[in-house]
C-alpha cells in the first residue's frame, strides 16, 4: 500500500514538472533570433552570448534550417558570431567563426566581414544589403531569411 502511494505520488510529480522542463528548454533558433535582436541593437556582446549558445545546440551554417514543421529560417550563427567578435575587436575569433561560416555555406556577407576584420575604420561603414538570391560558390541560393 505505501509503496503504491508512493509510487502515485512520484507519478503525479513528473507529469507536473516534467513539461515544464522539456518546454523551458530553448530552441536553437530562440538563441539565434535573440542574438540577431542583440545585434541590430549593437549589443555585442549579448549577441555573441546567444550565438554560442545557439552553436552549442545546432552549429551548421545554412539558408534554409527547419525550426518545426513547414517553418524554415536563413541560419548562420558562425557567420554571425564571427561579425560580433569583429565589432568586439577579437579578431583572431572573428576570423575563425567567419571561416567556418564560408567553409560551410558561402554567403557575401561573412566574406564582406572577413575583409573588413582588423580595420575598424571599415567596421564603421555602412552595412551591406541584405543579399538577393544568387548563385554563389557553383549552388544557387534560393531562400532568404524567413519572419515567423
Amino acid at each position: 500500500m505505501r509503496k503504491s502511494v508512493r509510487l502515485l505520488l512520484i507519478l503525479i510529480l513528473c507529469v507536473i514538472i516534467c513539461p515544464e522542463i522539456i518546454y523551458s528548454q530553448q530552441k536553437f533558433y530562440e538563441y539565434y533570433e535573440k542574438g540577431l535582436n542583440y545585434a541590430s541593437s549593437q549589443d555585442w556582446q549579448s549577441a555573441a552570448d546567444m550565438f554560442k549558445k545557439a552553436i552549442e545546440i545546432d552549429a551548421k551554417d545554412s539558408y534554409r534550417k527547419r525550426v518545426y514543421g513547414t517553418k524554415f529560417i536563413e541560419y548562420f550563427p558562425n557567420r554571425e558570431l564571427g561579425i560580433a567578435y569583429a565589432y568586439l575587436k577579437q579578431d583572431g575569433l572573428a576570423r575563425q567563426y567567419l571561416d567556418i561560416s564560408l567553409g560551410e555555406v558561402y554567403s557575401e556577407r561573412a566574406e564582406d566581414f572577413k575583409n573588413r576584420v582588423g580595420n575598424p575604420s571599415l567596421l564603421t561603414a555602412v552595412e551591406p544589403k541584405k543579399e538577393e538570391p544568387q548563385k554563389a560558390a557553383g549552388k544557387t541560393v534560393l531562400f532568404q531569411r524567413l519572419h515567423y
